[in-house]
């Protein structure tokens, strides 16, 4: 839900990293969105920033 309203708002050259701590949403969320400004990470959000690699612009956190 989050991840293709995200994705749809995004830029063609914006990155969206998303961190999900469940390893099967994490595969199932990278299997169903084929975008390559999309990165799946299996991890937790304390590690965000080894996730991204570099500074971000924003933070979205959400539960169901």
């Amino acid at each position: 839900m989050f991840t293709a309203a995200i994705l749809a708002g995004l830029a063609p050259d914006a990155r969206l990293v998303a961190v999900e701590l469940n390893p099967v949403l994490a595969a199932r969320l990278s299997a169903t969105r084929r975008d390559t400004r999309l990165t799946v990470v299996h991890g937790s959000a304390a590690e965000l920033a080894a996730a991204a690699g570099e500074p971000v612009d924003a933070v979205v956190s959400g539960l169901l």
